[in-house]
């Protein structure tokens, strides 16, 4: 009888394990960002448009609100430039916008100066950006890199250890 129960009960927690819901991997960004005339003025209604700079594919147009902000969810990992226009402005152009998957990146104030919208000023970001707007953190590490790594590939775990700003001393892991 206890070697019956005890092989029952190995046997559902062997099936329960199989039933936990597997966590997903987030591939897409959002980007987010404000827009302002020369006097620090908040520019409602500009039209904001991504631009892939390896694809040369644009997202669609998303608009700023009334305190100028803008959100553009949904974003796949590469890296972009931001296309700002609104009536009466030159139109700005913000290029190395790098977005990788669940990154929340905040784009540097982009400042529209008057003029036409055939006229445009383009801004390189020199400075890496900052993920400002969540304590969220990833990192995509490329496969090249994983398979040139001396690590036992079936043991993922251990890549922790290169993903910036983690602390790969605690690797114990529960469930």
């Amino acid at each position: 009888m206890k070697y019956i129960t005890r092989s029952l009960f190995l046997a559902c927690l062997a099936v329960s394990l199989f039933l936990l819901p597997a966590s997903a991997q987030i591939t897409t960004g959002t980007v987010t960002g404000r827009v302002v005339d020369s006097s620090g003025g908040v520019i409602p209604n500009a039209q904001v448009v991504l631009i892939s700079q390896a694809q040369n594919t644009r997202s669609s147009a998303v608009q700023t609100n009334g305190s100028g902000d803008y959100v553009i969810p949904n974003i796949t990992a590469d890296t972009y430039k931001v296309e700002v226009t609104a009536p009466a402005f030159k139109t700005a152009v913000v290029a190395g916008i790098v977005v990788t998957g669940g990154d929340r990146v905040g784009v540097p104030l982009i400042t529209l100066q008057v003029g036409g919208t055939t006229e445009t000023v383009t801004v390189t970001a020199e400075a890496a950006l900052l993920q400002t707007q969540s304590g969220e953190r990833s990192y995509a590490i490329e496969t090249k890199s994983i398979e040139s790594l001396p690590i036992s590939h079936g043991n993922f775990t251990s890549l922790v250890a290169f993903v910036p700003g983690v602390d790969g001393g605690n690797t114990t892991s529960a469930g």
